[in-house]
């Protein structure tokens, strides 16, 4: 049985979860407003497709050196292309997609960063996060003890991990 105390835990962290949502929302809002630079890369080459994986090998136009595993967009398709970045030194860039690459994608890519991307991501663990205190409040997982305790610590990841 959930105490008024917990029961006040409870609705105080669903409460701090929708304003971390919402403004993970105004920030993906907020990120789509400007334009992104875009980098130009030509002489496309498929270098293997394995597992739903097409990796492809791309001579850039100017220097870019993106960390690896940066999501990318592919900015000249018809419709939205994400990639991620598998390697780059100088004007040599290798991505990953999930799916294969236009022919004229191939003679010439426009590749901006996804940065957005991060940011759905993590707007996504939240809302499990917060579905799984929901379920812990209403008796359909763990003690509701459960996630009133990870709220006393501050920490509204904490409850998750208590199984």
């Amino acid at each position: 049985m959930t105490t008024i105390a917990e029961s006040s835990k409870i609705e105080n962290l669903k409460s701090m979860l929708a304003e971390m949502d919402q403004a993970l929302c105004d920030e993906i809002e907020e990120q789509t407003r400007f334009p992104r630079r875009e980098h130009t890369g030509v002489g496309g080459e498929l270098l293997s497709e394995s597992n739903g994986q097409y990796i492809y090998s791309f001579t850039l136009i100017e220097p870019w050196e993106p960390q690896d595993d940066t999501p990318l967009l592919v900015a000249n398709a018809p419709t939205p292309i994400s990639c991620t970045v598998v390697n780059s030194k100088g004007n040599q860039l290798i991505i990953a997609s999930d799916s294969p690459l236009p022919q004229n994608i191939l003679q010439q890519i426009e590749l901006c960063d996804d940065s957005t991307e991060l940011t759905k991501r993590l707007r996504e663990v939240l809302k499990k996060v917060g579905n799984y205190i929901g379920a812990q409040a209403t008796g359909n997982g763990l003690p509701a003890k459960t996630a009133a305790s990870a709220a006393n610590r501050g920490c509204p990841c904490l409850c998750i991990v208590e199984r």
